[in-house]
């Protein structure tokens, strides 16, 4: 099995038409571009990181350090990846056992998966 399968779920680049050459566009397909910008935008506001957050974490590890808008980008889209990777498998246990997803499901999918444990509270 491919350890990196997860790289398939990223989202493909729609962008068909340079952004200097919407000029030469015909109405329709300017209003099937800005359709498509509207539902990138959507696509950046659902992201569970935003930009300011990755550079503010950024900046607390590195003063010096930044990070450019395509690194931001796919920081963010493989943390989306990961994050439906683990809801996925969480569910899939929890239909598995019959039974609501649950805390119990999400470490056991952390652990085994991804070799990550919660630290335990006294």
């Amino acid at each position: 099995m491919n350890n990196w399968s997860w790289i398939d779920e990223l989202p493909k680049e729609r962008n068909i038409v340079p952004e200097d050459d919407s000029s030469s566009l015909s109405s329709t397909d300017q209003s099937l571009s800005q359709a498509e910008d509207d539902e990138k935008s959507s696509e950046t506001n659902n992201h569970l990181v935003h930009q300011k957050f990755l550079n503010d974490f950024v900046e607390k590890v590195d003063s010096i350090a930044s990070m450019d808008e395509q690194a931001v980008d796919l920081t963010v889209k493989c943390m989306n990846a990961i994050t439906n990777d683990i809801c996925r498998r969480v569910v899939q246990i929890a239909k598995y056992r019959k039974v609501e997803p649950d805390i119990l499901d999400l470490k056991f999918v952390l652990k085994r998966e991804y070799n990550m444990e919660f630290p335990r509270t006294n």
